[in-house]
């Protein structure tokens, strides 16, 4: 038993980092304590997690009390980075406040920055973030953004994730074109005839690689087609992920609109379940597509056309292997209960 704990800490460090990377972090710190080899391990693990419930609590206080406590936490958290720290490669913050001056020093003080997230931050209205290191951007609920300017030229992976109608200009001022760009949109249904627009002030249009939409349960009156109809060419997305979708029957035709007049997709996907989306949806819109006609498009009255006219052919795959040959109604009913099961419309136009 002695042979192999001693076989254990023998490993090296990268190795012994990886097992305490897969640990809580109570459990990481006590494996200090077995060994003087691990207490090293310890002192010298890059992952470093910090969280101001120690400092503030959820007990009710004064806010004298919140902000003295915050900077109690903030002058923690520069203390410990300022031991011996060489290199930053992974920032993850919740719920704090983000100027445009924060960021500017933050990759002056970590010029090695890798991965950068942020969760339910306020930020400025102006952000402007600036490394040739960066590599992964993930912004997901943070607020007040109003415009976002990205100069990241190794930047591989950005995923934006938003509730409501705040949604920001962003710009890609330099872009690998290893770039993926992912924007998950939390919204209720009349928010959806902003769509385009948002879609268009990505900049530029060829990174925007998916769209995932998490709609809101909605009523008849909400619906007004004008706000759908095409004006100028629609953006082009590579793959549209429908997650969550109304239920309401009456209202299938006038939410399909949204789709030909707001982005031109090369694969559809939907989860099939019947709390998100429904078998009558997807048949619907299955249906929809295969006896559609020129005139029963939703672009407006101008020369400009939605995708609705270029396609000319639909495909249907399943996430679960299920002979190819198989037609669409077979297809639905292998799924009787609906398990995690995605269903994709490739378009091919």
């Amino acid at each position: 038993m002695e042979q192999e704990e001693d076989r254990l800490s023998n490993l090296p460090k990268i190795i012994l980092h990886h097992i305490l990377s897969r640990l809580p972090e109570k459990d990481a710190a006590r494996t200090s304590v077995l060994s003087k080899a691990w207490t090293y391990t310890w002192l010298t693990f890059p992952i470093l997690y910090f969280s101001d419930n120690k400092f503030i609590g959820w007990l009710p206080q004064s806010m004298d009390d919140v902000k003295r406590k915050r900077r109690k936490f903030i002058d923690y958290v520069t203390r410990t980075l300022s031991r011996n720290l060489k290199g930053l490669y992974l920032l993850s913050l919740k719920g704090n406040t983000i100027t445009d001056k924060w960021f500017l020093e933050l990759f002056l003080k970590f010029a090695f920055l890798e991965r950068l997230k942020f969760v339910k931050c306020t930020m400025s209205e102006t952000i402007n973030i600036s490394s040739v290191q960066l590599k992964v951007l993930e912004l997901s609920h943070c607020h007040n953004m109003k415009e976002v300017n990205i100069d990241a030229p190794n930047l591989l992976s950005c995923e934006y994730i938003i509730n409501g109608d705040l949604k920001p200009n962003i710009s890609f001022v330099k872009s690998s074109s290893k770039l993926k760009v992912d924007v998950q949109i939390n919204t209720g249904y009349l928010d959806l005839g902003n769509l385009k627009e948002f879609l268009q002030n990505i900049k530029p249009g060829n990174v925007l690689t998916s769209l995932s939409l998490f709609i809101f349960e909605l009523t008849e009156d909400e619906f007004n087609p004008t706000v759908f109809q095409v004006s100028s060419p629609p953006p082009s997305i590579k793959h549209l992920h429908l997650h969550s979708f109304p239920k309401n029957v009456t209202l299938y035709s006038s939410l399909l609109s949204i789709l030909p007049s707001s982005c031109c997709f090369a694969t559809i996907s939907m989860r099939m379940h019947p709390c998100f989306c429904s078998r009558e949806f997807i048949e619907f819109f299955y249906e929809t597509l295969m006896r559609r006609k020129d005139d029963d498009c939703f672009c407006s009255s101008n020369d400009t056309k939605c995708w609705w006219h270029g396609l000319k052919d639909l495909k249907v795959t399943r996430s679960m292997k299920i002979d190819e040959n198989v037609d669409f109604k077979t297809l639905l009913e292998s799924s009787p209960t609906f398990s995690a099961s995605d269903i994709s419309f490739i378009l091919e136009f």
